[in-house]
């Protein structure tokens, strides 16, 4: 009948006890907590004023959030430096924060990870002569956010 998605409206006190319990989960970035807090239909100086308390009783702080956010998109996810540095745009970080944590990956783990993804690509490829898997595993790292001169030094120290 409606497309329209059924949510449940919080007063400021309601909303709180929610946006802790939110926040405690995992960890979350200041526009990740204020859309949600308008998602519960909270005017933007309520929605202000829970992000204030929130980051003093140290629920939400943006710091932790984007180191777990980089450890987490590098060692589980094996996302490059791009795509982090895009994931954290979009989350609302600025940019300050984000080159200083990309630069927490260390150089020699970012090449090794470079050179296993790219063993895992080519052994997956079955068909083609070499030069169009070494272009297909190429595409692959560029799509996980690596560089493109990253990818070709790393595949000269592996050959």
């Amino acid at each position: 009948m409606y497309d329209k998605k059924l949510t449940k409206t919080y007063s400021k006190d309601g909303a709180k006890p929610k946006l802790e319990k939110y926040c405690a989960y995992q960890e979350r970035s200041h526009k990740q907590v204020f859309d949600k807090c308008r998602s519960y239909g909270l005017s933007e100086s309520d929605s202000n004023e829970i992000l204030v308390e929130l980051i003093q009783s140290n629920f939400l702080n943006e710091e932790r959030f984007v180191e777990a956010y980089v450890k987490g998109k590098f060692k589980i996810k094996s996302w490059g430096k791009q795509k982090i540095s895009q994931g954290l745009k979009l989350a609302g970080i600025n940019q300050k924060l984000i080159s200083l944590s990309i630069q927490e990956i260390k150089f020699e783990d970012y090449i090794k990870t470079i050179q296993r993804l790219a063993e895992k690509k080519m052994k997956t490829l079955k068909e083609g002569t070499d030069f169009e898997k070494k272009i297909k595993v190429q595409r692959y790292l560029l799509s996980k956010g690596y560089k493109y001169d990253e990818i070709s030094e790393a595949l000269k120290l592996q050959d």
